[in-house]
């Protein structure tokens, strides 16, 4: 038997759809994926519905042809700074029954099913930890016998408007949604690793229009949060400063980085209006310097709000992240180690499955820049395939995996 998984990532530089197909026969696994440059969108948010719809036609067109399927319903990636997190609990009476697995489920329906406030819908209910009675909190409960049982779930709400308004950019597309998965939450599971960490991890994907960020402690999530910013907002400012293209703009912010190594004291580019100039590498970097600066504040916020040791460190992934020197330079303006990671889709799949293929059309194989679409194809993919498994391990093979130990090597 196979099974197809389709997700789709609307970003603010392109739309991408991507697909998960297991062989539960031969036990293989095959990703393959498009884009196209995206419309209508600013900060990862919908801002004009004609182009967006424009654009996710082509997307669909190409991807029907290239997966040779109709579109089925889709998972759908949402962000922006409407998306709001919480931990929540609900209660069941088990009446002396020992705990199974429909007990775990119940409470997972009850969680999905939970009123919010006005105008909220709930996008996540993860399962973090279960009580039996006045027992210490645990990840797996199976077995335990006692009067009640109670979860504790990391719950993330979005903007009931602005999903409606998600649905019917698919639905003028011919393509129903089957889900929304907010995306801090999927970048994360398709970048961490395995390995024990105790003090926690805060991970952000740099986008092209804003950062998405989620922070962890003992391997789940705590925090859920999208910061101003992003790479489309640095080669706008580049632009605007030397008066280029966005094209050119972009060359060079990918050209000089952070590091600028044997570059020399200038870089040639063509302004707006075909005349040949020589910009000077180092005032580039400290405009990215600059930049980086206002990051690193609200994420220094951020750690300081949780209450993070000095030691818990930062991973980054997204095309943002692909700037030379990034993580070096936020490692120093934040005084702790930062590791820069792409996606690793294999992975985050069950341990009988074989990653057989890997493609894409005409590309590499998979980039941070792809780091939330692989993410949204396992969380989709573990809903159904984790229904034998509970608590902590259900939560680690959803994608929220332990770091393996790369604050020991990034302080060697």
């Amino acid at each position: 038997m196979k099974k197809k998984y389709f997700a789709l990532d609307l970003g603010t530089t392109k739309f991408c759809l991507a697909c998960l197909e297991l062989d539960y026969g031969n036990q293989t696994a095959t990703v393959d994926w498009l884009a196209v440059p995206a419309g209508g969108m600013k900060s990862g948010m919908l801002e004009r519905m004609d182009r967006a719809s424009a654009q996710l036609a082509t997307l669909i067109g190409q991807a029907e042809e290239q997966f040779k399927v109709d579109l089925p319903a889709i998972v759908v990636g949402v962000a922006g700074r409407h998306l709001a997190s919480t931990f929540v609990e609900h209660l069941l009476s088990l009446h002396g029954q020992r705990v199974g697995l429909k007990h775990c489920q119940k409470l997972q329906r009850l969680a999905s099913l939970a009123p919010v406030s006005e105008g909220r819908e709930q996008v996540l209910a993860l399962p973090v930890a279960y009580q039996v009675d006045a027992r210490p909190w645990s990840s797996n409960p199976l077995q335990l016998t006692g009067q009640h049982l109670r979860s504790s779930m990391f719950s993330v709400t979005a903007d009931k408007h602005y999903l409606r308004d998600l649905v019917r950019l698919c639905n003028s597309c011919g393509v129903k949604v089957s889900a929304f998965q907010p995306e801090p939450v999927a970048s994360a599971s398709a970048i961490l690793g395995t390995g024990p960490y105790r003090q926690g991890a805060v991970i952000i994907d740099i986008g092209g229009g804003s950062v998405d960020g989620v922070a962890y402690r003992h391997s789940v999530p705590v925090y859920l949060f999208t910061l101003r910013g992003g790479g489309e907002a640095l080669t706008d400012k580049i632009g605007f400063h030397w008066n280029l293209s966005l094209q050119e703009a972009e060359r060079v912010k990918r050209q000089v980085g952070f590091l600028a190594t044997g570059m020399g004291d200038k870089i040639e580019c063509l302004d707006l209006h075909g005349r040949l100039q020589k910009v000077s590498v180092k005032a580039v970097v400290d405009l990215l310097i600059r930049e980086f600066t206002l990051l690193s504040r609200e994420l220094k916020d951020i750690f300081v709000q949780l209450g993070y040791p000095q030691s818990t460190g930062l991973l980054i992934t997204g095309g943002g992240s692909e700037l030379l020197g990034c993580e070096q330079v936020l490692a120093k303006m934040l005084s702790r180690p930062v590791a820069k990671l792409s996606p690793d889709w294999k992975s985050g799949l069950p341990s009988a499955f074989d990653a057989h293929s890997l493609r894409q059309m005409g590309g590499p194989t998979p980039g941070k820049q792809h780091a939330t679409v692989i993410g949204m194809l396992l969380l989709a993919a573990q809903k159904e395939l984790d229904l034998h498994d509970l608590g902590g391990a259900s939560v680690t093979k959803l994608g929220l995996r332990k770091v393996w130990g790369w604050l020991r090597e990034l302080k060697s």
